[in-house]
């Protein structure tokens, strides 16, 4: 206890505690605002606010617990509310101790959550039954805190000796790897920082309560030590500022792809999350150990040793070679790898440095592609001459992804003419009987106008199954002559409900004097819901669709042009050239393999025709098909 030099000095002092939380809660507010403002998407910067944030409602509480003129009722309320501060306390400050050490890795794994959370929520609820603190005695610095020695203090203290615990081993095993004396320094310095306060609290929060020792509960107090050595670093290094140093780093543990650093003497310096999951290996494993280990044996000769490892010491980085990544149980995965050399500002070689994707499910995802195309087309080959065989097998290489999709289609419309041979013909019968009744209603009454609005009604159904008609007509594979706007207005019928449905505008403007072209109706009609339903999802539930068609003459001949523009997201400039590409998309997985557009690209080659795409990122698409038209 300490000492005064009269009793009445000593209650003076010690009436100046709520004064001191008060001002420990506002520099704990000041600190989360000064954090969070240096950048406010980082994960250190949260988890150290959250932090600070349970020492504020910690202080906060004090301010009335530290007062001798509050009722023992008011500091009981209150300190069941600052139980919200000291319980959340130790699950940020491992956390933080996670992040610090470069294991925020761990954070993702939700396993590890019931093993911190569960006990702080347990200790939470048992403090506000009143099992924790019995009784609430008057000091001179307020009201003391009276602890029992029961098993939910024990458990209360095995909890915090644990954290602690596993504080401790972390720093320990993270100060062993660093090599760097200065990061070293850097570390301890957070470490005593941390831990030294923590250490605190638990003797004067938490043994001396036990031992009915009359000292004030200083804990929230003590955290201010903390706080100074934060904005120290904050601001000497810019700890909690966005930096490339920060986003390198978190993008390296976050890529899904595998990610190597070499040393010049083709050991391992570097490697992240997304390797050792590939591989199986722990990090300890393959660190400072041959690059060889994790290629297969031919392949890390040919990286390191042969025609790659030159080009990539000439050129300076080597793109797109197929070879082979080895697990550590021995299976071979097949990856796409690409390395760059890694130089001083001398020219001296530091290292290199690749990133390999994994190409299982890609080569499984063609294999499939090539089975279904080879399976679609084979009744037809046996029927052709050597000569056919050998044109349908080089045309078979250019169509393989459209058959896919022709297929689901051709499905589809069976499915669909089912429907519209089922509904036309008392849908037909119902009109009929709508206009009989309505022929016996006087104009102008109620029944006549109920009458009439559900003729109207059945006619708008029967419009939409007359569309659905056209769309499911079987087509032969043969190219027919067409109108183009039969075509486009036969998808738009049943399709306009759907895209009203998600605040999708539709505008036609039809060339009614349009020609006629020579094509497959089942293809082009293919192309048209794949452009409207891109559309749809550019617009992400707002905006306009205009569909137009127009005839446009040349030099050379006379085409029919068929255009479509949304006032979706658009396309940036640097993947607009890759929208026609096999297997590009920008959806998320899952939601489109990339084949839509390479397909309508196929069909319209083989209607010798063209599309092109013009887009500004935020502004919106117009994609423009040109079909050559019948003289």
């Amino acid at each position: 206890m300490v000492s005064f030099s009269g009793k009445n000095e000593g209650v003076e002092l010690m009436g100046l505690m709520p004064y001191l939380f008060f001002s420990a809660f506002l520099i704990y507010l000041f600190v989360i605002v000064f954090i969070i403002s240096k950048n406010p998407r980082g994960r250190l910067n949260w988890v150290c606010s959250i932090l600070l944030g349970c020492l504020a409602i910690w202080s906060v509480s004090f301010i009335f617990i530290h007062n001798r003129h509050v009722s023992k009722q008011i500091a009981r309320q209150f300190y069941d509310v600052s139980a919200l501060g000291w319980c959340g306390l130790p699950c940020f400050v491992l956390g933080l101790i996670f992040i610090i050490t470069k294991k925020s890795y761990l954070l993702k794994k939700w396993i590890i959550y019931p093993f911190i959370v569960v006990p702080a929520v347990v200790i939470l609820y048992v403090q506000w039954a009143g099992l924790l603190v019995v009784e609430f005695s008057i000091q001179n610095f307020g009201w003391g805190i009276i602890i029992p020695q029961n098993k939910w203090q024990c458990f209360y203290s095995v909890y915090l000796l644990t954290i602690c615990g596993v504080a401790l081993f972390i720093f320990e095993e993270y100060r062993k790897k660093i090599k760097n004396n200065f990061e070293k320094r850097k570390v301890l310095i957070v470490f005593f920082f941390t831990m030294v306060p923590i250490i605190i609290v638990v003797v004067t929060d938490v043994i001396f309560p036990i031992l009915r020792i009359p000292f004030p509960n200083i804990g929230a107090l003590v955290g201010l030590s903390w706080v100074i050595v934060m904005i120290y670093f904050a601001t000497k290094y810019n700890t909690f500022t966005i930096t490339s140093k920060l986003v390198a780093e978190d993008i390296i543990e976050t890529m899904a792809d595998s990610l190597v650093l070499v040393s010049p003497e083709k050991k391992i310096i570097l490697i992240n999350p997304g390797t050792l999951e590939l591989l199986g290996y722990s990090r300890e494993e393959l660190i400072s150990n041959s690059v060889n280990m994790i290629f297969d044996e031919e392949d890390g000769d040919v990286i390191f040793e042969g025609e790659i490892f030159e080009e990539l010491i000439n050129e300076g980085y080597v793109q797109s070679y197929d070879v082979n990544y080895k697990t550590k149980s021995g299976e071979r995965i097949p990856v796409n790898f690409s390395g760059s050399t890694v130089k001083s500002k001398n020219g001296v070689l530091m290292g290199t440095v690749f990133i390999s994707r994994d190409m299982r499910d890609i080569i499984k995802l063609i294999k499939k592609e090539k089975e279904l195309a080879i399976a679609t087309v084979s009744a037809k080959t046996d029927r052709l001459k050597t000569e056919e065989t050998e044109k349908a097998y080089k045309k078979l290489k250019d169509t393989q992804n459209m058959l896919v999709q022709s297929e689901k289609l051709r499905e589809l419309g069976e499915i669909g003419a089912g429907v519209v041979h089922e509904l036309n013909n008392p849908l037909s019968g119902i009109i009929l009987l709508m206009r009989i009744y309505k022929k016996r209603k006087q104009p102008g009454t109620k029944e006549y106008e109920d009458l009439d609005e559900m003729e109207k009604g059945c006619e708008f159904m029967a419009t939409i199954i007359r569309g659905l008609g056209d769309f499911t007509r079987e087509s032969s594979g043969k190219f027919v002559k067409l109108n183009c706007n039969v075509i486009v207005d036969s998808i738009l019928s049943f399709l306009t409900i759907q895209l009203e449905n998600k605040n999708i505008r539709i505008i036609r403007d039809y060339d009614e004097e349009l020609p006629y072209v020579y094509g497959n109706r089942h293809q082009l009609q293919q192309i048209v819901i794949s452009m409207i339903n891109n559309a749809k999802d550019a617009l992400s539930g707002k905006g306009f669709l205009a569909v137009r068609t127009r005839t446009v003459k040349t030099s050379d001949n006379v085409f029919v042009e068929i255009e479509f523009e949304d006032s979706g997201c658009g396309i940036g400039k640097d993947i607009i050239d890759k929208v026609f590409d096999p297997f590009f998309t920008t959806k998320m997985p899952g939601q489109g393999v990339g084949l839509g557009l390479s397909v309508a690209h196929s069909i319209i080659k083989a209607h010798k025709g063209e599309i092109s795409v013009e887009s500004k990122e935020g502004n919106g698409s117009v994609f423009t098909i040109r079909v050559p038209a019948l003289n």
